[in-house]
């Protein structure tokens, strides 16, 4: 398993106007993918060009948000962790690119 820095400034940079491409997505699902890639975008914000969540963000809490099970949203983002599209660094959350439009 690979360590994750212990500094996202350590992580590769994302593309340029990367909040912006993530308006392609269609928030207007009703599917958990749709919900948890919702909630990632909206509580992201930008710092030196990585997309952090720096609230502290558990499965329950997005289920909280609404609408899904943890075990729905533990399988969603277990697939975008080992697809490379976040990661935890410390207590933060971190994009690490765009997300797909639809799972």
């Amino acid at each position: 398993m690979q360590k994750s820095p212990s500094d996202p400034r350590q992580l590769p940079q994302p593309l340029p106007d990367t909040l912006a491409a993530h308006d392609g997505i269609s928030f207007g699902l009703q599917d958990v993918y749709g919900h948890v890639a919702r909630v990632l975008v909206e509580l992201a914000d930008e710092e030196n060009g990585v997309l952090l969540v720096r609230e502290r963000l558990g499965q329950q809490d997005i289920t909280d948000r609404g609408g899904a099970s943890r075990e729905a949203i533990s399988r969603i983002m277990k697939d975008l962790t080992h697809g490379g599209y976040v990661t935890t660094v410390g207590r933060q959350m971190v994009l690490l690119k765009k997300l797909p439009a639809d799972w």
